[in-house]
């Protein structure tokens, strides 16, 4: 019987039983032998021919049995036998109960949102709700742009001939429109707006569908240094377009430049205080005051 080497106190106390077990036997087997080795030496000597005191006696003194010998100290324990294979595992256990839920963890971080998913069909049309009550009046819009009812502008004008006459030595040229809407009161109190669109220059003085504001003044170095003046002076009922030249460097015009007149009154130039339409090109006027280029 093999001995685990952590229980060797234990093993020490079987192996000596084990050992005294052992020598018990021994002497059981060797008394048992010296009995059959007795009985034999008397069957023996009964076969044999002696006399009969002579048998009588030996048989008597043979019979009678050595008492037992004592028995030899116990030998020393024997060294430990190497362990023996581990045997089989055995079948394993029944699963045990469920422990407890543990404590829930802290939340993670919300993850990235997914892409939109298609757009779902669209659901029926609910039931008109109640009307609600009446809001609060909102704050006063601002002024809208003023309209042009009062404004007054001509269509643009191609004089067919022009008058000289001379002033100081120099040639004027004139070309007088008659405008029945000019009044003193507006002379007066309005402003009077002339414009050109010189269309006989060359490109590289006056270029092609530029529009300004009278006067105007160009300088020229063709024929001869010159500069040429445009201007328009208003009466009652009419307007005076002239143009000359400080050099008298020509003795008439061509028809071909176009001319255009605005009349604004005093109450629209009194609303646009701040405001210097002498100043201003001939699209900004036309946007001020809403009138078509």
């Amino acid at each position: 019987m093999n001995c685990m080497k952590n229980n060797k106190e234990k093993c020490v106390i079987i192996n000596a039983i084990n050992k005294k077990r052992s020598n018990f036997f021994i002497s059981y087997f060797l008394v048992l032998a010296l009995i059959v080795m007795a009985s034999c030496k008397k069957e023996n000597l009964q076969d044999a021919v002696l006399p009969d005191t002579v048998e009588t006696s030996s048989t008597n003194a043979g019979s009678a049995n050595g008492s037992n010998g004592t028995n030899g100290t116990n030998g020393e324990d024997g060294s430990d036998g190497e362990d023996g294979q581990d045997g089989q595992d055995g079948a394993d256990g029944e699963d045990g109960q469920d422990g407890q839920d543990g404590v829930d963890g802290q939340d993670g971080a919300d993850g990235q949102d997914g892409a939109p998913g298609p757009q779902g069909p669209q659901g029926e049309q609910g039931p008109q709700g109640p009307k609600g009550d009446t809001g609060d009046t909102g704050a006063p819009g601002a002024d809208g742009a003023d309209g042009n009812a009062n404004v007054i502008y001509g269509d643009w004008v191609t004089p067919n001939s022009w008058q000289q006459s001379t002033v100081y030595g120099i040639k004027h040229f004139n070309y007088n429109l008659s405008v029945p809407a000019i009044t003193q009161d507006i002379l007066d109190t309005g402003i009077v707006l002339t414009f050109a669109d010189l269309t006989n220059l060359a490109p590289a003085i006056w270029p092609d569908g530029q529009i300004g504001q009278l006067p105007i003044s160009i300088y020229s170095a063709t024929p001869t240094p010159h500069s040429l003046v445009w201007s328009a002076f208003s009466s009652v009922g009419n307007i005076r377009f002239n143009i000359y030249d400080d050099q008298n460097t020509y003795n008439g015009f061509t028809s071909g430049n176009r001319f255009r007149y605005v009349i604004i009154p005093a109450n629209i130039s009194a609303k646009q205080a701040g405001v210097d339409f002498e100043k201003m090109s001939y699209s900004e006027v036309c946007a001020a005051l809403n009138i078509p280029e």
